[in-house]
């Protein structure tokens, strides 16, 4: 599985329309959620890079290439709709499932969420919170999570930007496997 999520994130970023046009499109987001539920850290690394890959595409500042945004629109429609989902899968995976080795992944994917779709990313989060009742999570343990989390996320938003500039991405690597969002 994992192989297969690698070569789709190359072939979204060697050929970007093709892809969001393809009509596979739709399957191949649908099993990356779908294989956010497995255990093995290479396949969920890959996967949670692929939809890093496919966020940071939708967003119309951060696009490798190009794309018209008639192009886009759709890609950004079919993440909106399983958004929510996506995020349940994410809280979820970080809170029981992930392997301790895969958590470094998930931020890289939340700031690219937020650069795409920020609005939508903080109203996926507080749905998903607002799901858990107050035996799972009481409210002021909600709103010290999503303090701090939207904290980290933001700090590794501006960590990358910064190393942007810099051209040093090694040091966006380091900043988020030191950074814990606990």
């Amino acid at each position: 599985m994992e192989d297969y999520f690698y070569l789709a994130g190359t072939t979204l970023i060697e050929i970007p329309i093709h892809f969001i046009q393809s009509p596979v499109l739709p399957s191949v987001l649908s099993l990356s959620y779908t294989c956010l539920s497995c255990y093995d850290s290479r396949t969920l690394e890959s996967v949670l890079q692929f939809l890093k890959d496919i966020f940071l595409t939708s967003s119309f500042s951060e696009r490798i290439q190009s794309i018209p945004q008639t192009i886009v629109d759709p890609l950004c429609d079919m993440l909106k709709e399983k958004g929510c989902e996506l995020m349940a899968k994410l809280f979820e995976g970080l809170v029981l499932t992930f392997p301790r080795d895969v958590v470094p992944y998930v931020g890289p994917l939340l700031v690219a969420m937020v650069k795409s779709m920020s609005n939508e990313t903080k109203a996926w989060l507080e749905t998903v919170l607002g799901g858990l009742s107050e035996d799972e999570m009481g409210k002021q343990e909600k709103e010290t999570f999503l303090r701090k989390l939207w904290a980290y996320v933001y700090h590794i938003f501006s960590l990358s930007i910064f190393s942007f500039s810099l051209s040093f991405s090694f040091s966006f690597s380091l900043a988020i496997s030191s950074h814990s969002i606990w």
